[in-house]
């Protein structure tokens, strides 16, 4: 008959009614020498049974161990199986082994910071840099400054310069004029003559 696992043979003896109908009842029964060869072979990962040898190995050591206990009111020494190399402990051979531990994640390297944590020393660079940026635009919005107060200055003494040029211009219309209109009556001529020699002093400064 086919040979099942520790497991599936105590729902065989629960379906049928019999004593032993879970797991951990069979693997006693191994263990105290119930169930031996060739009923139970070790596979070399879990106890296969064979259901008809071993309900009859059964029922007959149930039936001795009683008919012991009644004549002498001992325990019998039973004849256990020969440990198989390195068994797993047959209290629950049919269970699966567990699954391996998920991998850990990763953790990223974090360097030394004699001041503090990796977070308190990344801020404390920001803030660093933020202020050499900071003073940077600074530096760059006073020096714009200054060369619009140059600018200014340049242009008041470019201007000053021009007034200056255009009072002298105007004051020298009035020093070359007068010989030239001391003589003439008529007034457009001597109109005709300051605009002229007005629009040459202005013209000089177009």
């Amino acid at each position: 008959m086919a040979r099942i696992s520790a497991t599936a043979y105590a729902a065989h003896r629960r379906q049928i009614g019999l004593q032993g109908q879970t797991q951990p009842a069979v693997s006693q029964a191994i263990r105290d020498g119930r169930l031996t060869e060739p009923a139970v072979e070790w596979d070399g990962r879990q106890w296969r049974i064979d259901p008809e040898l071993a309900d009859q190995q059964w029922a007959g050591a149930t039936s001795s161990h009683q008919k012991y206990l009644a004549g002498r009111g001992g325990r019998p020494s039973p004849k256990p199986l020969p440990d198989p190399a390195e068994p797993p402990d047959p209290a629950d051979p049919a269970e699966p082994p567990d699954p391996p531990a998920p991998p850990q994640p990763r953790q990223r390297a974090r360097s030394f910071s004699p001041g503090g944590s990796l977070s308190q020393t990344t801020k404390a660079e920001a803030e660093r840099q933020a202020a050499i940026v900071k003073a940077e635009r600074l530096k760059l919005a006073l020096k714009k400054d200054l060369e619009q107060v140059g600018l200014i200055e340049d242009m008041k003494r470019e201007a000053a310069k021009v007034a200056t040029q255009v009072r002298d211009a105007m004051l020298l219309i009035a020093d070359r004029l007068p010989p030239r209109l001391v003589n003439l009556n008529d007034v457009h001529e001597v109109r005709e003559i300051l605009l002229s020699e007005i629009e040459i002093a202005l013209r000089n400064f177009a």
